[in-house]
């Protein structure tokens, strides 16, 4: 509802009834409460939901809609003329600056005015620690014209829903149908989408699990970082600036010797631990452990352990295939290092998955790059097959979790559904506990 001006006013919402699964109908109903005010309401979006949790949303905004929203509207009559929002004057506090604790009540006082009687009125606090930073919220709500405060009540509502929720969902399983449903599902999405390189490098950037692979210009390397200490950094890049490096251009060779001089700590629960270890000696410690793998199961999970043991590059952990490099940029430009693009380069050229580069400098220290995944163009991942090769997640186990999620939040929702149902419309057996007053509220509280 908005006024001459165009400016909004209120906003209801009209609910499913019945959905006819031959026609694909679906039959809404809006029960018009004598706390509508007047005037015209006109349709201002739609929205649906599947059994899987998934939903639509379209708005009268969307200048791609096809939906005929000029012709749903109606008018009001007979009903309420206030369309003008409560003036709040001042705001009192019975004991201002009181120190309360568990059990205490606080009160506070508030000058309203509107043309209606005031309905619910609310008074809202933040708890900050010494830092600024947010802790907690509670809310003062109206009772009669005073209002009180319940401390910590909504954290226990919170709790209380997390407790229904585990228990309506705590019986929902899915089978191996419900599991190959979101599967194929899922491949025929990623097949439409990742026609579009940008759509496909997103999707990596996002962190999305990959079915399918377009092409074979895109591959993957994950790597170790030993890093240049503050002090050397410093020295880098005081001698970037220098005479000697603008006259002879030896920079490269001074970060290089640099590099040699670099020593590190093993990583223990992301600590230092240790003695101090020499760049080289952790380059060698790789080559042997990789090396002595056989299987690229073997080699991903030995890169892997290394990478929680010496690497210093936050990006990298937990990273299914590693860092994405494309092999031809085309129009793209580079995003990484270009010592560290061209050896991954070099390695996507070795064409041997697994594969080892040599001690590679940058600005940043020294690594150690291992070649994860060269894909096929129109690779598929079946649901038998692992994400990666270090079999860290079966494909099936990770569409059984999606389906899963899906069902759960399908069953909740449906759960919700009924409550609110059966709270404001009531059935045969039961009739609405809410009364004419209150529903007003229904498209706050939904």
């Amino acid at each position: 509802l908005y006024d001459a001006n165009g400016e909004y006013i209120n906003s209801c919402r009209a609910r499913m009834d019945s959905y006819d699964q031959e026609t694909g109908v679906a039959t809404l109903s809006l029960e018009i409460s004598e706390k509508m005010q007047n005037g015209v309401w006109k349709l201002s979006d739609v929205s649906a939901n599947d059994f899987y949790g998934n939903s639509c949303y379209i708005y009268s905004r969307d200048e791609d809609s096809n939906l005929d929203f000029d012709n749903c509207w109606f008018t009001v009559a007979g009903t309420s003329e206030d369309i003008i929002a409560p003036v709040i004057t001042s705001v009192t506090m019975n004991d201002p600056g009181a120190t309360v604790t568990a059990g205490d009540t606080i009160y506070f006082h508030m000058n309203v005015t509107d043309e209606s009687t005031i309905s619910s009125a609310y008074l809202s606090f933040e708890l900050y620690d010494a830092n600024g930073e947010y802790i907690n919220s509670c809310r003062a709500l109206q009772d009669s014209v005073t209002a009180y405060v319940y401390a910590g009540e909504s954290y226990e509502n919170q709790e209380k829903m997390n407790l229904i929720e585990d228990y309506i969902v705590g019986t929902v399983e899915v089978s191996r149908a419900d599991v190959e449903e979101i599967y194929n599902r899922t491949l025929a999405d990623q097949k439409a989408r990742f026609a579009t390189e940008a759509n496909y490098e997103a999707a990596i950037d996002d962190g999305e699990q990959l079915l399918y692979f377009p092409d074979d210009n895109h591959f993957f390397v994950k790597h170790i970082l030993i890093p240049f200490s503050d002090e050397q950094a410093d020295q880098l890049e005081s001698f970037k600036n220098s005479v000697e490096n603008v006259v002879e251009g030896s920079y490269n060779e001074y970060r290089d010797r640099l590099a040699n001089e670099i020593y590190s700590y093993e990583h223990v629960d992301g600590e230092d631990y240790g003695s101090p270890v020499s760049a080289n000696t952790i380059y060698n410690e790789i080559v042997a452990k990789v090396g002595a793998a056989v299987t690229l199961y073997e080699k991903e999970r030995a890169f892997d352990d290394l990478i929680y043991k010496y690497n210093t590059d936050p990006g990298i952990f937990d990273l299914t295939y590693g860092y994405m490099e494309k092999y031809d940029l085309g129009s793209s430009e580079e995003s990484y290092m270009q010592e560290f693009a061209d050896a991954a380069r070099e390695l996507y050229e070795g064409g041997v998955e697994g594969a080892l580069s040599g001690k590679v400098v940058t600005d940043y220290g020294v690594h150690v790059l291992y070649l994860a995944k060269l894909p096929k163009a129109g690779e598929v991942l079946g649901l038998n097959d692992y994400y990666s090769y270090g079999r860290y997640q079966s494909v099936y186990s990770g569409m059984e979790e999606a389906a899963l999620t899906n069902k759960e939040n399908a069953a909740f929702a449906r759960w919700r559904e009924q409550q609110i149902n059966r709270y404001y419309k009531g059935d045969a057996e039961n009739p609405s506990v809410v009364t004419l007053a209150q529903k007003e509220l229904d498209s706050i509280i939904a």
